[in-house]
């Protein structure tokens, strides 16, 4: 649910801080995938959207507590983008899909993708510097792995 405009607007500037989703494993559903092209170089991908479920033992049980008090992690929504310029990089969209447990035998990548809502799999958050702001972390999926 967001916030009311007008309340965000009478909001004391001196209390709001910058929150970043803590670095860890967190278990999460894909909840679903578009074709998308770059704005800068024009690459085709594959953005998929999870929902996260829960958090990992990995992931700084402090530093959840601080992000929660901004924002529920159960069911915040992650994107990832697979940047597909060949096939090798095809790999990593295959790799992926190994992690959700989809059977890859006889099906097309999209097949594949379509099956793959609705799976579990585990991702890996780190934090990646934002490119107009440096100083500034972004939490980023930078791996993952099957749910045990």
């Amino acid at each position: 649910m967001s916030a009311n405009f007008a309340d965000l607007l009478n909001t004391d500037v001196t209390s709001v801080q910058r929150v970043t989703q803590p670095i860890g494993t967190y278990t999460a559903q894909m909840k679903s995938f578009k074709e998308v092209t770059s704005s800068k170089k024009k690459t085709k991908g594959i953005e998929v959207v999870f929902g996260i479920v829960s958090a990992g033992t990995d992931v700084d049980a402090e530093a959840l507590r601080e992000f929660a008090k901004v924002k529920e992690i159960k069911g915040l929504k992650l994107t990832h983008s697979f940047w597909v310029k060949d096939q090798d990089a095809l790999n990593y969209v295959k790799d992926f899909l190994a992690a959700c447990g989809i059977s890859l035998e006889g099906r097309t990548f999209k097949q594949a993708l379509s099956e793959a809502v609705g799976s579990m799999v585990n991702v890996y958050v780190g934090h990646e510097p934002a490119q107009r702001d440096p100083s500034v972390n972004l939490a980023r999926i930078q791996g993952f792995s099957k749910v045990a």
